[in-house]
């Protein structure tokens, strides 16, 4: 069975789970095979970051059920810490513009990545908490 292993909850309710597992209803992921396609990683400033988010909301949008499970399964196409910072933020923005959505989103990474993936989480709670 898949733990969860960190959980943040927003002022708004909204709740983001962090789960080491392969959990997931829809998988973002560079070749798109299982779920949404990701871009790939160039330089940064290549649009990347922005075409990232719009594969996590696209995520978000056909999931279903009530609690939605992303996975995110990058290999090597795109940079853990940027993409969990991205992901977060979509997430958090797409929830709070959209609030009969769903209030709840897990999100799984597998355990090669969960580490650097779990640091940028701390992270980001730090900086939307002060």
């Amino acid at each position: 069975m898949t733990k969860i292993k960190d959980s943040w909850i927003s002022k708004s309710g909204i709740v983001i789970e962090l789960i080491n597992g392969v959990a997931s209803d829809v998988i973002l992921q560079p070749t798109g095979d299982s779920g949404v396609k990701t871009p790939v990683w160039k330089d940064g400033y290549s649009g990347e970051m922005v075409a990232f988010e719009r594969a996590v909301v696209a995520a978000l949008k056909v999931s279903t059920g009530s609690e939605p499970a992303i996975g995110i399964d990058l290999g090597t196409s795109f940079p853990l810490t940027p993409a969990a910072f991205v992901t977060f933020g979509s997430v958090l923005r797409h929830l709070e513009a959209n609030p009969d959505a769903f209030t709840r989103v897990r999100l799984s990474v597998p355990d090669a990545s969960f580490q650097e993936f779990a640091e940028a989480f701390e992270e980001f709670k730090e900086t939307m908490t002060g």
